[in-house]
């Protein structure tokens, strides 16, 4: 049964809770516009496939489209605080990289709910500003807690938005990376046990080459010049 939002510590019986009801919810949105079209939806007929009422819907999100795009509920502030309340002397940029790892695996688990994301904003383009802002907005929460564990201005200091974009992005390209080549059996909901500890080795492997400064791999050729490909 789907219950209102309530406010407590994440990783809690109630913040579980409140996961699985963004997640129905989030869920029944994706089905319906994957099965009539965006316009063709009402956030009374998401409420009726996930057997709540609208005003239940609105606990959660403030419109179907943001029902769409908003991957997990406070994410976003779980991050920060697990960056603020990491142990001193740890080094930043690690609590960072652990943070989104952990994330990315969650997200990128649910095969079911990643193959509707693309379907859906695959059909309807308009709909990636919203989900862009939803994303900015989360990384402006892991600016602020970067400079927040530095001790920096990030309006002065370009490190925390620099470390939070760059990690943001290693990790969501590792992820769709890893999901473009590793499809699972067909309709599997879920990745395997064996998919998840593999997915999470490649993106701790992209954070690493995050850290070493993205170093050419020594197996590559070298790129041809320009004056190589004209045959000059």
């Amino acid at each position: 049964m789907i219950t209102g939002p309530e406010r407590d510590t994440p990783g809690s019986l109630r913040a579980r809770k409140k996961q699985e009801s963004h997640r129905a919810l989030r869920l029944a949105a994706l089905e319906l516009v994957a099965e009539r079209g965006l316009s063709e939806v009402r956030v009374e007929d998401i409420a009726h496939r996930a057997g709540v009422s609208p005003r239940t819907f609105f606990n959660y999100f403030a419109s179907k489209e943001q029902a769409l795009v908003d991957p997990t509920p406070d994410h976003g502030e779980g991050m920060r605080d697990r960056i603020r309340q990491a142990p001193a002397g740890t080094e930043v940029r690690d609590i960072l990289l652990a943070a989104l790892i952990d994330h990315a695996v969650e997200i990128s688990a649910d095969r079911t709910t990643w193959r509707l994301v693309k379907q859906v904003t695959s059909r309807h383009p308009e709909l990636l500003p919203l989900a862009m802002g939803s994303s900015r907005e989360t990384s402006r929460t892991l600016v602020e807690a970067v400079a927040e564990r530095l001790g920096s201005d990030p309006d002065e200091d370009p490190y925390p938005t620099v470390l939070v974009e760059a990690s943001v992005a290693a990790m969501r390209a590792a992820a769709a990376h890893f999901l473009r080549c590793h499809s699972g059996p067909t309709g599997a909901p879920t990745l395997s046990e064996d998919d998840e500890v593999a997915l999470r080795t490649a993106l701790e492997d992209a954070a690493t080459l995050l850290r070493d400064g993205l170093p050419t791999p020594v197996s590559s050729p070298p790129h041809p010049s320009r004056a190589t490909q004209r045959g000059l």
